[in-house]
C-alpha cells in the first residue's frame, strides 16, 4: 500500500487521475476497515493541502474545504444556519480526533 502526503491540491489530482487513492483526511475510519480486510490501494492524504484547510465566503455561499478540522468549524464565525454543524463537530471523536 502507498500513503501519500502532497502539499498542493495540483499534486493531489494529477495522484487521483494516475492511481485512483482512496482520499483521507485521519484516517480513523480506513484502519478498522482494513482490519475486515478492506485493503486500499493507496490513500491520499489532504491534510496538508493549504487550499482545503480554510472556510471561505463566496458569491454564491460558504465553502468549507475537505482538510477543515472539526475543531475549526466549532470556532468558526459561521451563520446560524450551521449550528447543527457546529453542534455535530463537538460530537465527533475526541478532541485529538476533531
Amino acid at each position: 500500500m502507498t500513503y501519500l502526503i502532497p502539499t498542493n491540491l495540483e499534486a493531489a489530482l494529477i495522484s487521483l487521475a494516475q492511481q485512483h487513492d482512496r482520499i483521507v483526511a485521519g484516517g480513523t475510519d480506513v484502519y478498522p476497515a482494513m482490519k475486515q480486510g478492506h485493503t486500499p490501494r493507496s490513500l491520499l492524504d489532504v491534510t496538508r493541502i493549504k487550499e482545503l484547510m480554510n472556510i471561505t465566503v463566496t458569491d454564491t455561499g460558504l465553502r468549507i474545504g475537505a482538510a477543515v478540522t472539526w475543531s475549526k468549524i466549532v470556532k468558526a464565525n459561521l451563520p446560524a444556519a450551521f449550528d447543527g454543524l457546529k453542534h455535530a463537530a463537538k460530537e465527533v471523536g475526541s478532541l485529538q480526533i476533531q
